[in-house]
């Protein structure tokens, strides 16, 4: 069990740390998680990028989320980042978590969750995690990033009438 709260200052080196040593970010994406980081704890008025941590039962950050809402849209969100430290991956952190930021965005009356994530192989076990929470594959465009390496959207309807 985890304990979630919004993201303060002294947690940005402990995120920055864990995104290292994960061995899948290369550091242009760890450089991107910082610049959404950096938005959220130092832009108050902002309003794209919601940063949460959870914390262990000792008090130590394992795992941060950034989401929000996707601009333009009516009750669409994103799911930028979701990342569990190394040591406790594969022990339902990442799940607490996202049930914990999917009820938030039901709360606030969202309908739609979007998650981009790149083909690569290293990132399949990404892949696999979402399509075991019920997101569905519904795109994907070629050679995105980079030659051979294509871009992956999957979505989750939060309420059932939006699915049809």
């Amino acid at each position: 069990m985890i304990s979630i709260r919004a993201m303060v200052s002294h947690d940005r080196e402990i995120v920055y740390e864990m995104l290292q040593k994960t061995g899948v970010f290369s550091m242009q994406a760890i450089n991107l998680a910082m610049e959404y980081i950096d938005a959220y704890l130092f832009n108050a008025g902002q309003e794209e990028y919601r940063v949460v941590v959870g914390e262990d039962a000792q008090g130590e950050v394992v795992v941060f989320a950034c989401y929000g809402p996707a601009a333009g849209t009516e009750g669409t969100c994103r799911i930028y980042w979701l990342v569990v430290t190394p040591a406790l991956q594969h022990q339902g952190i990442g799940r607490e978590m996202l049930a914990w930021i999917e009820e938030r965005m039901r709360e606030a009356g969202m309908r739609l969750v979007v998650i981009e994530v790149t083909s690569e192989e290293k990132h399949a076990a990404f892949v696999r995690f979402f399509i075991e929470q019920n997101y569905r594959q519904v795109g994907r465009i070629r050679n995105y990033f980079r030659a051979g390496e294509d871009m992956l959207f999957y979505i989750k309807y939060l309420q059932a009438e939006s699915a049809g």
